[in-house]
């Protein structure tokens, strides 16, 4: 396994470091050995037979921010987990990862394909834009569960490279989820994009999806963070520009 493991395996210990903290293992580190010889996951970490490899390798990505946390903290607040890059792979670690309704609030579990980070800056993400499925609370897990399944067993494979990645975001009220690809302005692979959603989900075709390209979803971010409702930001600006109008005065 990489070195990002100590990152991934530290969401199955039962403490989640804070925000603050980087978040790494305890000294009793995973082993292959920890596996029960009797545990099935034990055959996929030993498995003597061919992997069976993925047409990409995918990276799974955990964030967690305090409630005010400014715009430029979200990418510091990234840990980089594990990548793996075949069934056995998978299967070898998923069950080790902290079950998505036990997370913290405010946090994101990303899976995406390996050299894409899950910002709206990346170059695969820049131009593109994401679909949005909004939860209530307690019913999240299952849907995003079906949807990592999808994403290893290339149920998405009719789409090409298009897609970058899939997003379950743990709020306060809600829970969303969020398919993200390359393209915001090709209307007629997002179309395709929603209806496999709508599919490995199995969900009623009236449920609503919103799409949104990332270039509106910033401008949305930022204008949030900017409200004079949200923002120690925002006063400190305009502290900012009004000093600057008096010096110009003087």
């Amino acid at each position: 396994m990489s070195k990002e493991s100590d990152y991934y395996f530290s969401l199955t210990s039962s403490n989640i470091t804070s925000s603050n903290e980087s978040p790494t293992l305890r000294t009793n580190q995973f082993k292959k050995s920890d596996i029960p010889q009797s545990h099935p996951m034990q055959a996929n970490v030993c498995a003597q037979s061919p992997a069976h490899m993925l047409k990409y390798s995918y990276t799974f990505w955990y964030m967690n921010r305090t409630f005010g946390s400014k715009i430029k903290d979200y990418e510091s607040s990234l840990k980089k987990l594990i990548t793996f890059s075949s069934v056995e792979e998978f299967w070898s670690i998923y069950a080790y990862l902290k079950r998505p309704d036990t997370l913290p609030v405010i946090s994101d579990l990303h899976l995406f394909r390996e050299g894409i980070r899950p910002i709206f800056e990346d170059p695969a993400n820049k131009d593109g834009g994401k679909w949005t499925l909004s939860l209530r609370k307690g019913i999240a897990v299952r849907y995003w569960e079906q949807l990592v399944m999808a994403i290893v067993g290339d149920q998405f494979w009719s789409i090409g490279d298009e897609l970058c990645g899939i997003v379950l975001s743990i709020r306060n009220s809600k829970d969303l989820i969020s398919v993200w690809n390359k393209s915001s302005d090709n209307g007629r692979v997002n179309l395709k994009i929603r209806d496999l959603i709508k599919q490995v989900l199995n969900l009623p075709l009236d449920t609503v999806l919103e799409y949104k390209g990332h270039k509106d979803s910033f401008v949305d971010m930022y204008n949030h963070y900017s409200s004079d409702k949200n923002s120690h930001l925002y006063e400190k600006i305009n502290v900012a520009k009004h000093k600057a109008i008096d010096n110009s005065k003087t």
